[in-house]
């Protein structure tokens, strides 16, 4: 898990009938992959108990989880703040999950601590948690709620993130020899793109930044592929610019998403007819300024560039520009269904 929090969900379905959409998990979970929590990646307690137990109790799967000692933790109250000032702004544009709030916090050094701290230290959680309802004290004042008895709940479920995981650090990775670097949230709305409004983005990097500097500090002589990934169109939750807009019926008109389903931080899905020549534009500009060219040519990894095109079955695209682009020296992939039986390489 390489960026964002439990707001950048990964829908699984497989052929006998498993249906989950993985938030704090790998969505290789059903495939008996393990899961790592990389350092750009936020804890969120609340999150991370659900899924643990939906993933027990609907499966049997008792997943195994890394964590990265310095990653940053999401409080109720970031939610909180998140969805009143969302409430008063009258935008659709957030998750509600509190990940934009929980970087200022950090950002202004209140309540700082990582998951290693609250591994070591738990006799001051709640002089921790404290600390956080006193930085947001002026926005909380108008929300009637038990606080402390919420502090009493958080941190019991953090409790159980710390004793269902194991912290440590990137070093974890040399212990396996296939490795899956899971992004989520798409191009268009990652804080790497120069284009973006900042109103309605994702602060954290959507492209491979965060995957790149951890192969190169902790692989040596990996054959990497890099795979970005689009459906046949565009979509977005919440407000702000999608290019080529347009409504789902010019799309598919018998095209249903039963994930992103309609909600008062996020508004309903939108969609828009997906650009090829702007597409190869994106995925250019995020390779050519992640790779090191002295790595490229020269260093400790080898890197291809791959694309995969999901939802084949509900629109299908004109792919004479991709093939030719010169771009994709990895493999095209198509998908054409919910399963991973429905994609080939063309």
């Amino acid at each position: 898990m390489t960026n964002g929090t439990s707001q950048r969900a990964h829908t699984v379905d497989t052929i006998d009938g498993k249906h989950h959409v993985f938030s704090h998990f790998s969505s290789g979970t059903f495939q008996g992959a393990d899961t790592y929590i990389s350092i750009n990646f936020a804890i969120n307690p609340i999150t991370f108990v659900n899924e643990y137990l939906a993933l027990q109790n609907e499966f049997g799967i008792t997943p195994k989880v890394y964590i990265h000692p310095e990653c940053k933790i999401i409080t109720p109250f970031d939610i909180l703040i998140n969805l009143t000032e969302r409430e008063q702004s009258g935008l659709h544009n957030t998750c509600g999950n509190g990940f934009w709030k929980t970087l200022e916090r950090y950002k202004d050094s209140y309540g700082i601590g990582r998951i290693s701290f609250f591994y070591k230290k738990n006799e001051f959680w709640m002089e921790y948690l404290n600390n956080i309802e006193e930085y947001y004290k002026y926005k909380l004042k108008s929300i009637d709620l038990d606080f402390n008895g919420i502090k009493a709940h958080f941190i019991n479920d953090l409790q159980f993130v710390l004793d269902h995981s194991f912290i440590i650090g990137d070093e974890i990775l040399k212990i396996y020899s296939n490795i899956i670097f899971e992004n989520g949230q798409g191009l268009l709305i990652g804080r790497q793109n120069s284009r973006v409004d900042w109103d309605f983005c994702t602060p954290s990097n959507t492209g491979m930044r965060y995957a790149y500097n951890i192969i190169e500090n902790n692989i040596i002589n990996a054959d990497v592929e890099v795979c970005y990934v689009s459906r046949t169109y565009l979509t977005r939750h919440g407000d702000g610019e999608l290019i080529n807009e347009c409504g789902v019926e010019d799309i598919n008109k018998s095209i249903i998403d039963y994930t992103n389903i309609p909600n008062a931080c996020q508004g309903s899905l939108r969609f828009a007819r997906l650009n090829d020549e702007q597409l190869i534009d994106r995925i250019w500009e995020d390779w050519v300024n992640n790779i090191n060219p002295t790595y490229y040519f020269f260093g400790k990894n080898k890197y291809k560039c791959s694309l995969m095109l999901t939802h084949w079955n509900e629109k299908q695209i004109d792919l004479i520009n991709i093939k030719t682009c010169n771009l994709c020296d990895g493999k095209i992939y198509i998908s054409d269904g919910k399963t991973k039986e429905s994609v080939r390489s063309i």
